[in-house]
């Protein structure tokens, strides 16, 4: 392809020769005989590289020459003056203006095509590094997404091993506990209650429970104490990651992580929408994306198999707070559901291991509560069997006296 020249100059016999010259060479040629037409020229046809007379009347090619430099899109666009001037102070001039060379009038043919072909390799070598510097910008961008993405789960593995560590004592106790009481009560001789061996049986069953009533009490002491505990050193850990950010970018940021699920990104309906007002918040952004990424899973699970599934998720300024929601389409959660939603090892989905839909242990909902009034924040649950669920997060909005990450 060849490379196309624009030749600026209000002299016809300039025009001839330059454009012999590079026309002889191989180059395409534009003309303009103005500073007006010029701009006009550069928009239409996007040379390679301008020729521009200096000495014009109306607007010199000083003025045009920045007219050009002040949009973007032609910064790496290569203006060579030509002109009769040679001081110091008129190249200077020149340079100032975003000049990349100067040719002398009258023109040499050799000159002319040597600084032509030097600087459209110069803006050939330039985009290819500018290119160069996008791609290895995306690549540092998905690199950290993927160094990011594997930092949480390791840490949400250490954190799932350390409760299923704790937990082992208290749940073996109710589990044998169970195993006990279903035994005794299998062996009960519960059709004949005037034997006084029966009673005695009895006797010693409703013992049993109330011993194990009480160990069972205990055990889930113990567990929420746990998980309490576990909470409150996640908290204490990470206060001094703490910063002011803006909610918007952290959300979609996540929101970005999320396509790579086949569900969200195929399967899903999607209504996302991010206000334009910055939504200052100081929280641990981890943190965070675990709020968010539990909501969201918990509204995808809702809608599992279901072909008409839609989410929406929007952020919006309320006074004093800074809020995002979660709304599915789904079933809805039934009122006495609703009350006991974010107790802990409370779960309406299977257990692991028992179909191929979503599990649960019970814990997500509880954590993201726990999580979100350590910033003082607000989880607000609006659900209707058969009309969907929205979870509302708000943290305090921050105004920030600071920059901000």
């Amino acid at each position: 392809m060849k490379n196309l020249i624009l030749i600026v100059d209000d002299v016809a016999e300039n025009i001839q020769v330059l454009g012999k010259i590079l026309s002889d060479d191989g180059y395409d040629i534009a003309v303009a005989q103005n500073g007006m037409d010029a701009l006009e020229m550069v928009e239409n046809v996007k040379p390679d590289l301008v020729l521009l007379d200096v000495m014009m009347p109306g607007m010199n090619g000083i003025t045009v020459c920045r007219k050009l430099k002040e949009k973007e899109q032609y910064t790496n666009l290569p203006v060579l003056f030509i002109s009769a001037k040679s001081s110091t102070e008129d190249k200077l001039e020149g340079f100032n203006a975003g000049g990349a060379d100067y040719i002398a009038k009258p023109f040499d043919s050799a000159e002319v095509l040597a600084r032509v072909k030097t600087h459209l390799k110069l803006r050939e070598a330039m985009e290819q590094v500018e290119q160069y510097n996008k791609n290895l910008e995306h690549l540092l961008r998905e690199r950290t997404k993927s160094l990011i993405t594997a930092e949480r789960n390791a840490a949400f593995s250490l954190f799932s091993q350390g409760i299923v560590h704790n937990l082992k004592n208290p749940i073996t106790i109710i589990s044998n506990g169970v195993q006990l009481l279903e035994m005794k009560y299998e062996m009960l001789p519960l059709d004949d209650n005037s034997n006084p061996e029966s009673i005695s049986q009895l006797k010693e069953f409703i013992d049993y429970s109330s011993k194990y009533y009480k160990k069972f009490h205990n055990a889930n002491n113990q567990m929420l104490n746990m998980l309490n505990n576990l909470m409150a050193k996640v908290r204490s850990d990470s206060e001094i990651d703490a910063r002011v950010l803006n909610l918007n970018e952290l959300l979609e940021q996540e929101i970005q992580f999320f396509n790579a699920d086949l569900q969200f990104k195929h399967s899903t309906k999607k209504n996302i929408e991010l206000t334009s007002e910055p939504l200052y918040v100081k929280v641990v952004p981890g943190e965070v994306n675990q709020i968010f990424q539990n909501l969201l899973r918990n509204a995808l699970d809702a809608m599992y198999d279901q072909e008409d599934a839609r989410i929406d998720i929007r952020t919006y300024r309320k006074d004093t707070r800074a809020c995002f929601s979660i709304r599915d389409n789904g079933p809805g959660i039934p009122r006495e559901v609703q009350e006991n939603i974010f107790d802990p090892f409370f779960t309406t989905k299977p257990k692991a291991g028992s179909g191929d839909g979503p599990t649960g242990t019970g814990l997500g909902l509880y954590m993201v509560k726990s999580l979100v009034e350590n910033y003082e924040g607000v989880l607000t649950l609006n659900s209707e069997p058969g009309q969907g669920t929205e979870f509302i997060v708000s943290f305090p909005y921050v105004k920030p006296t600071y920059s901000v990450n």
